[in-house]
């Protein structure tokens, strides 16, 4: 992972508002997939196969995650249904410490920063209570899930520059996903792609 200084350099050279992406850059929820294979006695690619058909739907809240974790456990005949599914996901997240402390440093500095990210109903509040998400106040958060619209798609990263009065080549996104970065770069956006 990248070191907190060099996420910082790159933000306050390229921009002056830094929105970051949440699921790779802030916290990782990988181990939530395992957790699930391990709770429901089947093979991990099988789980993230069919997590791969669902995910964009709920990233779009066009499926309750709760639903999900129902039709997952009839899927694969297999879990207790009734299960908090959004709990026990953000349980398993674990924070990207590096990205954390430039976040509070930028913060502290009074750097404005957003968030911008495809993320479950739920997900974000229970994040950020569960220390997932750096606890500041953020100027702009632009959640998938509340614009039935997900990244890389060119319209929540409009969205998210309108909700300020800044101009694309003074706004950068920090993400882990090639494609995002590629995206806001075509807005006329700075990014950084976190590895």
């Amino acid at each position: 992972m990248t070191d907190s200084n060099t996420i910082i350099s790159k933000i306050k050279f390229s921009a002056k508002y830094a929105f970051f992406d949440l699921g790779g850059v802030v916290f990782t929820f990988s181990d939530g997939l395992q957790a699930i294979a391990e709770l429901i006695h089947q093979p991990l690619q099988d789980i993230v196969a069919y997590w791969n058909l669902q995910d964009n739907y709920i990233c779009m809240g066009k499926l309750d995650p709760q639903q999900f974790w129902i039709k997952l456990t009839s899927h694969f005949s297999s879990g207790d249904p009734n299960m908090d599914f959004v709990k026990f996901w953000v349980s398993h997240f674990k924070p990207i410490q590096e990205t954390h402390n430039a976040i509070k440093i930028l913060n502290s500095e009074g750097f404005p920063i957003g968030i911008i990210t495809n993320i479950y109903p739920r997900v974000f509040r229970r994040a950020m209570e569960q220390g997932m998400i750096p606890n500041i106040n953020y100027q702009t958060i632009v959640q998938s899930c509340d614009l039935g619209i997900t990244k890389p798609n060119l319209q929540i990263f409009t969205y998210a520059i309108n909700q300020t009065d800044l101009t694309p080549r003074d706004v950068i996104l920090v993400d882990n996903i090639i494609q995002n970065t590629q995206a806001v770069t075509r807005l006329g956006w700075n990014s950084f792609l976190l590895k």
